[in-house]
């Protein structure tokens, strides 16, 4: 025996059309609430960074955001480019991880740079701060 029963759905449109205004709403708080936590993270780790005499790996870090396809809003904090396109933050790697006895062409030997791995535990308050935020976010809004 068939079933021959159709089931007719009034005001799809509106509900569509409120879904995604929800979803672009909660994307632009979830956004601002990203870059705050970014910001939070910069300032912990510039001021955990060694200062040279030209401070260029502390003025180098800088928070960004980056083109996160379908995933939501995402930033990364590391040194970066300054506007006039010099890299001044290139030796992160260096500091961080030292490095072995090395020598130049000339033979000079340039000795041992210790590690000072600064960036160890950096954000873990902003990553309990934002999830919190976050969270408190989502359970803000009423679903359809």
């Amino acid at each position: 025996m068939a079933n021959d029963s159709v089931v007719i759905v009034e005001g799809i449109d509106k509900t569509v059309e409120k879904m995604w205004k929800y979803n672009l709403d909660f994307y632009n708080r979830a956004r601002k609430i990203t870059q705050q936590a970014s910001k939070t993270v910069e300032q912990e780790f510039r001021a955990r960074a060694p200062v040279g005499k030209t401070g260029n790996l502390r003025n180098s870090i800088k928070a960004k955001n980056i083109l996160n396809r379908g995933e939501g809003p995402a930033y990364t904090v590391m040194p970066r480019r300054r506007r006039s396109g010099q890299y001044k933050g290139y030796h992160r790697a260096m500091v961080t991880y030292g490095t072995a006895p090395r020598t130049q062409k000339s033979g000079r030997r340039t000795g041992i740079m210790p590690g000072n791995d600064f960036t160890q535990g950096v954000g873990r308050t902003a990553d309990a701060q934002f999830n919190a935020q976050l969270k408190a976010e989502a359970a803000r809004d009423v679903y359809i």
